[in-house]
């Protein structure tokens, strides 16, 4: 008997270790996608610039870096992780419940619980961020050659004449 539970001790202390590097290995891969300020200044891997188009690119960051950090850490103020937390488990609930997306939506605004005064906060800076995110999309689209932006548009289904 002693001979079992210490096989099902070492079993259960083996799959413990194992899993603990794991999530650490997700939690790495899951901070680049989080990160909203590096996705602003994103480039699509099939744009590929020269020298001076990646000068321009680090000038539009140095500018807009501070402006965006400050957004997102007012922001962050009023969306606790607690209060995040909370909403995303019951829209997770809600999902399971089969409520639609606006519903889920609805369901989410409700579990943040936040006062009138920080929703007019929050609208007033998540304005402000798409502000500063149709700025730099401007610029970045503005250092681009034509080809370059040619490259972007997606590529159409032309209708066939029979």
């Amino acid at each position: 008997m002693k001979l079992a539970v210490r096989a099902l001790s070492v079993c259960c202390l083996a799959v413990l270790l194992g899993a603990a590097p794991a999530q650490d290995k997700k939690s790495e891969k899951k901070k680049p996608k989080d990160d909203p300020i590096n996705a602003a200044f994103a480039i699509p891997k099939k744009i590929t610039l020269d020298a001076k188009q990646q000068a321009k690119l680090e000038e539009l960051k140095k500018e807009y870096t501070p402006k965006l950090k400050e957004l997102y850490e007012k922001l962050e103020k009023i969306l606790t992780p607690e209060k995040v937390k909370a909403a995303d488990a019951a829209r997770k609930v809600a999902a399971a419940e089969g409520k639609k997306k606006k519903e889920q939506k609805e369901v989410y605004e409700q579990a943040l619980k936040l006062t009138d005064e920080e929703k007019a906060q929050r609208k007033e800076i998540l304005s402000a961020l798409e502000k500063l995110r149709g700025e730099i999309l401007t610029k970045k689209l503005d250092m681009l050659t034509e080809e370059q932006k040619e490259a972007l548009k997606p590529k159409s289904k032309k209708p066939t004449d029979k």
